[in-house]
């Protein structure tokens, strides 16, 4: 149900589409006894005094079996009501399910995870190309997740989740197409196998290298250029002239202020050269009619090999309504930056202005010093769960310490929202207006993160 990256700038309205609560007692008793139950009461159905029907809570649903298959049993649209695997400790097992529609959201609880392991989840079936795939841990967080498959490239959903500490619950989550184009009522199945994790495994520490002085030939997923304009602020902000040596020198302490206590250093070009060891380039210049920001998918072994990135500065130019100062501008540049380089490190969009990953943010939010933190998921990316951002960066490149629990920053859409994947790509786009400046609209970001089977850090983003 939803796809994925780049921010977009918030408009005004927000697509909310609740789920529906499921009632305790059958729907065809419910019509023929509810009318005789309202006139012993005192009043007709529907009538003055009358009660509203009890909504039962929902209950997670223990399913059995004897030799590794276990068959879907509704409902288990959501962590609470998720169909319970025992025994789940089986080195492998077959689940056999079926998309109720487009909206449809199909949880599964396979156990915890007491020690480092990895799992493998593979769907099957007719509606294996057009379903998403997740794994959440026991608190709703995202461990690992597969959109779904680039048109004209159709791929079964798979997903690789390595879990790097103890888990009280794993759940594996499948969700539909989000659109009348996807899987309704098509049969699909699962292959769920664990195994233990390689030992020694140690998370990366990316260099990032923020280059302000443009480029010849870039290439970046799907765009390209020959050439990539240096940063220039003037030709943005017109009273910020002669100010760029300032500007670049606050953007990147910005930057590497969001990603302070991780194991990731930021340079920029007006520091040094490249550095020796491998490095993503994130370019700060140039322009796009659409986009703010476009990065390229997270590589899951290495997040520094030579993977690109751009914030199209010279896009920024509608924010000048605004009269930003020299510290809000920069502040704007870094929150795309940092949300761009936390794509590239493997995480996904959420749905809240506070947040960095937000996906759409106002061009007067954006002036704001956003952070990383732990927020709902956008509809595009996941109809349920959540996103901790620091932990799963902590668990993706390291860090000084376990990062402290996270607060969770407010939603911008429900929890579960469902919101349809862009057509005929599922690059991500972030829409920004120039809130109470102009209506004019332009895509913030671009990430091209489910074009390739580790989008995400699927690989190796365990919390």
């Amino acid at each position: 149900m939803h796809s994925q990256h780049c921010r977009m700038v918030r408009t005004d309205g927000r697509i909310l589409l609740g789920n529906a609560s499921r009632l305790g007692v059958p729907l065809i008793v419910r019509f023929i006894f509810a009318p005789l139950l309202g006139l012993i009461a005192g009043c007709g159905a529907g009538g003055p005094g009358a009660a509203p029907a009890p909504v039962a809570p929902e209950q997670p649903t223990l399913v059995t079996s004897s030799d590794g298959e276990f068959a879907e049993v509704e409902p288990n649209d959501s962590f609470a009501s998720a169909n319970v695997l025992e025994p789940a400790r089986l080195p492998e097992f077959l689940i056999d399910a079926r998309m109720d529609g487009p909206s449809d959201v199909d949880v599964f609880a396979i156990g915890a995870s007491t020690s480092t392991e990895v799992i493998l989840v593979q769907a099957f079936g007719e509606a294996a190309t057009a379903i998403r795939v997740a794994v959440f841990d026991g608190e709703g967080n995202l461990v690992a997740r597969r959109g779904l498959a680039r048109k004209g490239t159709p791929t079964a959903a798979f997903v690789e989740a390595t879990i790097s500490t103890t888990a009280s619950a794993l759940y594996v989550a499948v969700a539909g197409a989000g659109t009348a184009a996807g899987a309704s009522g098509d049969a699909y199945g699962l292959t769920i196998s664990r195994r233990p994790a390689i030992a020694g495994h140690l998370p990366t520490a990316p260099a990032v290298y923020l280059d302000f002085d443009g480029a010849e030939g870039v290439d970046v997923a799907d765009w390209k250029a020959a050439s990539l304009l240096p940063f220039t602020p003037e030709g943005i902000v017109p009273n910020l002239r002669g100010r760029r040596d300032e500007l670049i020198a606050a953007i990147t302490s910005k930057v590497r202020l969001d990603f302070v206590g991780y194991n990731v250093s930021i340079v920029s070009s007006s520091e040094a050269a490249p550095p020796a060891q491998p490095f993503a380039t994130l370019y700060v210049g140039g322009s796009d009619p659409e986009h703010l920001g476009l990065s390229e998918p997270a590589a899951v072994d290495n997040p520094s090999t030579g993977q690109r990135a751009i914030v199209f500065a010279d896009s920024f130019a509608p924010i000048a309504a605004l009269a930003p100062t020299a510290e809000q501008f920069a502040q704007a540049l870094a929150n795309v930056a940092s949300h761009e380089i936390g794509h590239l490190l493997g995480l996904v969009h959420v749905a809240a202005p506070a947040d960095l990953m937000d996906l759409r943010p106002s061009w007067r939010e954006l002036l704001a010093d956003q952070q990383f933190g732990r927020a709902d998921l956008h509809g595009t990316i996941f109809p349920i769960g959540s996103q901790d951002g620091p932990r799963r960066l902590w668990s993706t490149i390291g860090g000084a310490a376990a990062p402290r629990p996270t607060t969770s920053t407010p939603a911008a859409t429900s929890p579960g929202s469902v919101v349809a994947p862009p057509p005929d790509s599922y690059a991500d786009s972030r829409q920004i207006t120039v809130a109470d400046a102009t209506p004019d609209r332009s895509s913030l970001c671009t990430c091209l993160c489910d074009r390739c089977r580790f989008a995400e850090v699927e690989g190796d983003s365990g919390n």
